[in-house]
């Protein structure tokens, strides 16, 4: 679809009936953030954090380490080998709230995390939720949920969090 196939012409379509039938999305991801973590292109390394070496996840505000919670803007260098080929790998929820923001232009879209601030208002046509919030966020919403999806599905599988241990 143009958009490294997070959003595929199917869901695509299927977000568009959706929306047609006057009902809402909700689209699951397990990953916050924009995108899950920042390479090199030219070197192959990986941002990590300086406090615990666990890729660094990209924010709005920079970079986040999801472990330790250490901050820190985002480089426009690589610290191994000083190139500016830096490119974001995998994505997270904000990411695909942006992606679904270009597609869908006219939609209300809403994104809710553990990063999100407020609680989104119950008129909106889409929801980008982390599996966590699920609970906790559905007696808001007074439409009635046409279409859920859960994107990058086989990820709760072949998981490579560094709490998937903890998850079993």
């Amino acid at each position: 679809s143009g958009d490294r196939g997070f959003i595929t012409e199917q869901l695509a379509a299927a977000i568009a009936r959706t929306h047609a039938a006057g009902r809402m999305t909700v689209l699951f991801h397990n990953r916050r953030g924009h995108m899950h973590r920042i390479t090199c292109r030219d070197c192959n390394a990986t941002i990590c954090c300086t406090a615990c070496s666990q890729p660094l996840t990209e924010h709005a505000d920079g970079l986040q380490c999801h472990r330790c919670k250490n901050r820190t803007p985002s480089p426009s260098l690589c610290p191994s080998c000083r190139s500016p080929r830096l490119v974001g790998r995998g994505i997270g929820t904000a990411g695909i709230a942006e992606m679904l923001h270009r597609t869908f232009p006219a939609l209300r879209i809403a994104c809710v995390d553990r990063d999100t601030p407020t609680m989104p208002s119950a008129d909106i046509d889409i929801l980008v939720a982390s599996e966590r919030f699920t609970a906790s966020i559905a007696p808001i919403f007074n439409r009635p949920i046409g279409l859920a999806a859960v994107l990058h599905a086989e990820r709760l599988v072949r998981n490579d969090d560094y709490r998937a241990d903890e998850l079993l």
